[in-house]
């Protein structure tokens, strides 16, 4: 990356030279210079990532999660453990994709009507612990969501996961569990 950099900042240079006032020129290489030395940075090493319902003060990973609005019965939500200490303040980016909102009671939301929606917080220097927590909402939508986390510029989780009515499963278990034993 280094090697591409310098490249460019010469060709850049020469061309603002013949083509720019001095004074612009030198403006526009420092920008360009800054931009590549920022993305030569060494990657944040991440030793554990996990997404799913703190319980006890660990996280226990799930596929499927059942739609609870009560924080104090489910606490949904991921942890991010780093190798060393960060050693400077450390951006942490999430974003949720769920489901839009359905159309009609009881049919699945339409694949492509999907939201997003992007946090951020900040890992402090020396920590190397981050926790979020995420919440449901009233209204959202049922089905196949998505987290994905970055720490720094690295992706630390990507997954999907399926919400559902804890209700409604009950139901149909019980049914199934009727039905069943009638035969």
């Amino acid at each position: 990356m280094q090697n591409h950099c310098a490249t460019a900042h010469q060709r850049l240079a020469m061309y603002l030279m013949r083509s720019l006032p001095l004074c612009r020129a030198a403006i526009a290489c420092a920008l360009w210079l800054g931009a590549c030395t920022a993305t030569t940075s060494d990657p944040v090493s991440v030793e554990r990532a996990e997404f799913g319902v703190f319980f006890g003060g660990q996280v226990q990973e799930r596929e499927e999660v059942p739609f609870v609005l009560d924080r104090s019965k489910q606490r949904l939500g991921f942890a991010i453990t780093l190798k060393d200490p960060a050693p400077e303040p450390l951006v942490v980016q999430w974003e949720v994709s769920k489901p839009g909102p359905r159309r009609v009671p009881d049919t699945p939301s339409d694949p492509l009507g999907r939201r997003a929606e992007l946090f951020e917080g900040m890992l402090a220097t020396g920590q190397r612990e981050f926790n979020q927590s995420l919440e449901f909402e009233p209204g959202d939508a049922l089905g196949l969501w998505n987290v994905r986390v970055l720490v720094g510029n690295n992706v630390a989780i990507d997954r999907p996961f399926m919400v559902y009515d804890p209700a409604r499963r009950r139901r149909k278990l019980a049914e199934a569990a009727r039905l069943d034993g009638g035969l």
